[in-house]
């Protein structure tokens, strides 16, 4: 579609159109709050939230006094379990709306980042374990 949008722009039989400036809004600036990951959203929307805010303000969760960044991970399989709580071993925890998320890469403060199953064996969370902050 754009060859033909530039050759018509060059040709000159594109004309353009201002914008209205009634209706007109500016976005929310954002914040490092913005990049709390609240687990009792859908898996698909967190994973979406990780990308959006890659690299600035970053997803981050609190885990034992320490703010875990997310930097990749997928939705998974559905789940009955409480938001928030740890799967297994291997990153999947449970969302909101029955669904599960993959943690897939994760960076502990201070250090490099890394595969989550890696990551996950050094931090030594239990299965059940629930990740979930009050709000």
């Amino acid at each position: 579609m754009l060859p033909p949008l530039l050759d018509d722009l060059d040709a000159g039989r594109v004309q353009a159109v201002p914008q209205p400036e009634e209706g007109v809004t500016l976005a929310p600036r954002l914040e490092r709050a913005d990049g709390q990951i609240d687990w009792r959203k859908p898996a698909c929307v967190l994973e979406r939230q990780m990308r959006a805010f890659d690299p600035w303000p970053g997803a981050f969760f609190a885990w034992r006094g320490e703010n875990i960044k997310l930097l990749a991970a997928r939705v998974d399989a559905p789940t009955d379990a409480s938001p928030g709580t740890l799967l297994d071993s291997q990153g999947r925890i449970a969302c909101g709306d029955g669904t599960s998320l993959c943690l897939l890469r994760l960076q502990r403060p201070g250090r490099a980042p890394m595969n989550a199953a890696d990551c996950l064996r050094g931090m030594k969370p239990e299965a059940g374990e629930s990740w979930m902050i009050s709000k």
